[in-house]
């Protein structure tokens, strides 16, 4: 198992390095709330798009449902039209980044497609 080497801050991410030098595979964000989530992957559309998940499991927690309005904004993020986005690349499809896996976090939180 890989060794934490140490934490950097940058641009409001906690990022762990390992002592390994791999590439980046978790943070810690800190929303203007306070609240702590990690965020993984290695890109950053990966880590945007992991963000803006927490966002919506958050809603999910306070809502009961992902029933979000299109024009609804959480700490400045577009959670309404992000879950838009997410219904409409699952029944298209087309995709590549939109995965079995993606699917399977939404589907956790009550995602209605």
């Amino acid at each position: 198992m890989a060794q934490l080497k140490n934490a950097a801050k940058t641009k409001g991410y906690h990022y762990l390095i390992l002592e390994s030098g791999e590439p980046l595979v978790a943070a810690m964000a800190v929303s203007k709330g306070g609240v702590s989530r990690a965020v993984t992957g290695e890109s950053k559309s990966e880590r945007d798009w992991m963000e803006l998940y927490h966002l919506a499991e958050q809603y999910f927690h306070e809502h009961g449902d992902l029933l979000v309005p299109g024009d609804y904004v959480c700490y400045g993020k577009r959670l309404g039209r992000w879950i838009g986005t997410q219904r409409t690349d699952y029944k298209k499809r087309i995709n590549p980044r939109f995965t079995q896996e993606r699917i399977e976090l939404l589907e956790a939180i009550g995602m209605v497609w």
